[in-house]
């Protein structure tokens, strides 16, 4: 029996594959196509409509993985400070609270981490969020179906997989960018990815109708993504563009293309995608709406790291409990004790002159094993002393989030997080840009709210840098000791 389904879901069209899916390994039994009646809205009805197609298309796979339209996401490229993996999923959703103009408790979140780029110093990432109602509705539309929501990634990104793992994109060279296209209709996904890093991803309408509007439409979007890419990457250049869909679809604009950016041409049907096997014969319409559901699989096969799941988004990794070794330490002097004692009493009573000198050697063995431990317990005791004077940055950076929350009012160009001393826990330095002066005095004040906070205000003056936000505000907030007065 299949153990996967991947589906793709937009407002009025359900399509997708049943596939046996492991690390290394996927092949898939079937497809599928559903239109979605116009008269259903309520998610548990759509669910009872879906669960009778999937009965008659003898669909029998529980757990779903779904790719949703690019459209219903939002895309951005943030450019962060130098941390570590693990400080880095904290500190994106901190960024990309302070760009929303949605509470980030009402989004769900994830993000692609690039490689670095030469001769910047940061830490890039692509981050998408969409709204969680759409997925509650969606989850709640599969369980009255009688399915499992397992993953929720995006079209136009899980698509990327069918290309990334060919022999053209592992020998691209540094400036070289593969522009990839899928047409779903009059909806249309576009893709930049180059030497590992998905660099770009888009969607826009076009009239299916109007075939000369629709191309020039299509080129207008590609080189408006190009010029904003060579802000960043200004060597870059679209050495290979990939058409995905069925054989000979979408001729005229895969020659527009060739003549506009003069780069290679490729195709490729997602049902013939290296990395698979397939025993079914998928249906006639076109194959570009199964790019997204196929991509998904391919990426869980090939175990990428450019894979998105709002689901199960990246976090940070559990700390370690330092403690333990102090805790263990402390038993095994406990118990060293309590046997020794036992040991002198028995010996006491069978024979008390024999005993003393026994009890008294033992005593000094139980001594020297003490000392010996010792140096352990000195150990645990300083790396718990290190560990409480310590600043949890990742609950500074939650706290910071929950009072800056999503706004459009300021937002924030450079974050400094700097060690304490023996006068205060820690500094964060934060810089920005506000509409008005009043704004980023709000934010001082909503700072000072927190017990044991002073803030100090560094700049507070106009600046031409940006006509919308014309004052540049540079907070300095200190973060004092627990026994000191606020």
């Amino acid at each position: 029996m299949a153990d996967v389904l991947a589906i793709d879901w937009n407002s009025h069209r359900v399509c997708g594959v049943q596939a046996d899916l492991a690390a290394g390994s996927l092949k898939i039994h079937s497809s599928f196509s559903f239109d979605v009646p116009a008269t259903l809205s309520d998610p548990a009805e759509v669910g009872a409509w879906l669960k009778g197609e999937f009965q008659r298309a003898r669909i029998s796979a529980k757990s779903v993985y779904l790719t949703v339209p690019r459209e219903d996401v939002v895309v951005r490229h943030l450019e962060l400070p130098p941390v570590s993996d693990n400080e880095l999923p904290e500190l994106v959703r901190f960024q990309a609270a302070s760009r929303s103009t949605i509470p980030l408790d009402q989004l769900a979140l994830d993000y692609l981490p690039m490689t670095p780029r030469e001769g910047f110093q940061g830490r890039e990432v692509l981050v998408a969020s969409i709204n969680r109602k759409k997925i509650r509705d969606t989850r709640t539309t599969f369980a009255a179906a009688g399915l499992d929501l397992s993953a929720v990634g995006v079209s136009s990104i899980a698509a990327t997989h069918l290309v990334s793992e060919t022999p053209e994109e592992k020998s691209a060279r540094a400036g070289e960018l593969s522009l990839i296209i899928a047409r779903h209709g009059d909806r249309i996904e576009l893709s930049i990815l180059g030497q590992g890093n998905l660099y770009f991803s888009h969607s826009t309408q076009v009239d299916s109708n109007n075939a000369a509007q629709s191309q020039s439409s299509i080129l207008a979007d590609i080189s408006r993504s190009m010029i904003a890419l060579q802000k960043r990457l200004p060597d870059a250049r679209i050495a290979r563009a990939w058409i995905l869909g069925s054989p000979g679809e979408d001729s005229d604009l895969a020659a527009a293309i060739h003549e506009r950016f003069r780069c290679i041409l490729n195709r490729v049907d997602p049902f013939t995608a290296q990395g698979m096997t397939v025993s079914t014969e998928p249906g006639d319409e076109s194959h570009a709406a199964y790019a997204g559901p196929i991509g998904m699989l391919l990426g869980r096969r090939y175990e990428s790291s450019r894979t998105l799941d709002f689901l199960n988004p990246r976090r940070a990794a559990v700390k370690r409990d330092l403690k333990q070794i102090k805790r263990i330490a402390a038993v095994a002097a406990g118990l060293i004790v309590i046997f020794g004692f036992y040991v002198y009493r028995g010996m006491q009573v069978a024979a008390l002159e024999k005993a003393t000198t026994a009890a008294q050697a033992e005593t000094n063995s139980q001594k020297e094993l003490l000392k010996e431990l010792g140096p352990q317990v000195d150990i645990a005791k300083t790396v718990d002393g290190w560990a409480d004077q310590n600043v949890n940055w990742l609950d500074e950076s939650m706290w910071l989030t929950e009072t800056i929350r999503g706004t459009d009012r300021q937002y924030l160009t450079q974050i400094r997080l700097t060690g304490g001393n023996s006068t205060k826990k820690g500094n964060v330095t934060l810089t920005g840009y506000a509409k008005e002066r009043a704004d980023a005095q709000t934010l001082n004040a909503e700072l000072l709210e927190r017990k044991n906070v002073d803030v100090q205000s560094k700049e507070n003056n106009r600046s031409g840098r940006d006509s919308q936000y014309g004052f540049q505000f540079k907070l300095d907030v200190t973060l004092k000791k627990d026994d000191q007065k606020s």
